[in-house]
Order: C-alpha cells, then structure tokens, then sequence
C-alpha cells in the first residue's frame, strides 16, 4: 500500500531524533523498587522539557525549573547559561530576566512576549537580534534563527500547510520536490520529524 504525501510528512521529512529513555529512571523511582511516583511504564511524571517535548529521561541532562514562571527545559536545549552549569540556586529564564528587571527602562510585562516566527504563545523564548523574541524551537529550525530581517520575505507569506493560515515564518520541507512548508511549532504540535544537520 503507497502512502500519502501527508503521511510521508509524517513519517520522513524532518526526522528529529528521539531520545532514548530505556532504563531511566524517573525522579521517584529507585533503581530495585518502583518508588513513590511508580504507576507503571505509561505514566508519565508530566515533565517535559518546554524545547524538545522530551521528558526528563537522561539524568546527564535534567530538566531545569524557572523560579520565576516554571518554565522546564533541558539545559541543553536553553543553551547559555545553563549550556555552562545548573546553578545550585534560583535560576530564572530570560523572559523573567526581562520582565523582573527594570535595566534602562526596558522591564516589560511577562504577557507580551510573542514569538516573532510563529503565532504560538508561551514556551522557552530569547531575544532576537533586532529586539524581539522567539521560541528557541522556532530559531532551531528557521535557518536565519534569531535574526529576522534575513528570512525572505516569501517565507514569511508561505501558508502553513498544517494549519492553513500565512501567520508567521515558514520552513520547507526537506524531501526533495516537495512543495509543502509549515511553521515549527505546527510541525511539532503535528508530530511531524524534526531534526538538523551539520553543514
């Protein structure tokens, strides 16, 4: 049986690799014994990392908490500062950085931060380097990342094919002659396969 064009979508355009999470363990589970929080294997403990929807599988890499609004991320994902260390203190993500701090007048409202690539609100955000803000999923993917003036101008008309609306910045697929585009957290939302490459 052929598949369609949507399920090809689904299955093979932008393979994002998963993590693997055979054999960890999750925060209330002890090694020999189930633990407080163990309901069996298809529960989930509801931590997932804000970047990659991953939950907290690999103890190398712990989902950190933003004191501020309790936004959880893998320090890997958020990049500087935590990229360097988890700080064995309060830690507050950058939109609380901005929004708690008064530095040259520029404090603003936790509520008004948008993405400047797609329609989505929420989530784990930084600035871009014309002021503005973007998901750090949406900066992954979108080739220009946080430098909005470089995406052309046509992909920022492009309809998104996942939810038929032109709002925000559009990435094509990858498979070769495929003429559909949609923007990240669409695709995401989707469960389409997301991954990037070297070079």
């Amino acid at each position: 049986m052929e598949k369609s064009a949507e399920e090809v979508h689904t299955v093979k355009a932008f393979g994002w690799a998963a993590r693997d999470h055979s054999g960890v363990l999750s925060p209330f589970e002890t090694e020999k014994s189930g633990g407080v929080g163990d309901h069996g294997d298809d529960d989930d403990d509801g931590i997932e990392c804000a970047v990659c929807e991953c939950t907290d599988g690999d103890p190398s890499d712990t989902i950190v908490f933003c004191d501020g609004c309790d936004l959880m991320v893998h320090s890997t994902c958020y990049g500087s500062p935590l990229i360097n260390g988890v700080p064995g203190g309060d830690w507050f993500c950058t939109q609380c950085l901005a929004s708690q701090s008064p530095k040259n007048g520029n404090a603003k409202p936790f509520s008004c931060f948008s993405c400047c690539l797609c329609p989505v609100t929420g989530g784990a955000m930084k600035p871009t380097k014309d002021g503005r803000w973007a998901h750090i999923v949406c900066a992954l993917f979108v080739r220009e990342g946080v430098d909005c003036p470089e995406v052309p101008h046509r992909r920022w008309e492009q309809s998104c094919y996942v939810c038929s609306t032109a709002s925000g910045c559009a990435i094509d697929c990858s498979e070769l002659r495929c003429p559909l585009s949609f923007r990240v957290t669409c695709g995401l939302k989707e469960h389409l396969v997301l991954s990037t490459e070297k070079g």
